[in-house]
C-alpha cells in the first residue's frame, strides 16, 4: 500500500495545495472584481469610491457587503460612521450602519483614505432633501 503525499498530487512540480490555493485567491479576487464593477454600473459612479448616491438611492460598491447594496435614500433612518484606528499594519478604517425605517441594518467597512474622507464629508449635503440623520464618531 502506498502512503499518498503532498507531492503525489503534483502537476508540473508544483504541488497540488499550492494550485488549490492559486486557484482559491485568484477566484476571490474575481468575484470582488465583478460585484465593485456591477454596482459601480449600475450606479453610474466611480469604480473605486466605497458608496455612490444617485437618483434617490444609496448604492454600495463595497465588495464584502453581503446584503443589500442598493437602498432607497426614503427607507433609510440613520447613517452612523465609526472610526476604527489600524494595528499592527492593518490600517485604519470606516465602519459605516445604515440603519433603515424597517428594523433592517446594513454594515460596511471602507478604508481610510484622502478620497473617502472627501466622500463622508459630501454626505450630509447629498442626503439633505431626506430626514436621514448622520453621525460621526
Amino acid at each position: 500500500m502506498k502512503m499518498a503525499t503532498i507531492e503525489s498530487g503534483a502537476i508540473f512540480g508544483i504541488p497540488l495545495v499550492f494550485l488549490v490555493s492559486i486557484g482559491f485567491i485568484a477566484t476571490c479576487v474575481l468575484v470582488i472584481f465583478v460585484r465593485r464593477w456591477t454596482a459601480a454600473k449600475q450606479s453610474g459612479g466611480p469604480f473605486m469610491a466605497a458608496f455612490h448616491i444617485a437618483n434617490g438611492t444609496f448604492y454600495i460598491h463595497v465588495a464584502f457587503c453581503f446584503k443589500k447594496r442598493r437602498i432607497p435614500l426614503s427607507s433609510i433612518r440613520r447613517i452612523l460612521i465609526d472610526f476604527m484606528r489600524g494595528r499592527n499594519g492593518g490600517g485604519s478604517r470606516y465602519s459605516v450602519r445604515i440603519e433603515q425605517k424597517d428594523g433592517t441594518t446594513t454594515m460596511f467597512f471602507m478604508g481610510k483614505s484622502k478620497i473617502n474622507d472627501a466622500l463622508l464629508e459630501e454626505l450630509p449635503q447629498a442626503v439633505k432633501r431626506y430626514p436621514i440623520r448622520i453621525q460621526m464618531n
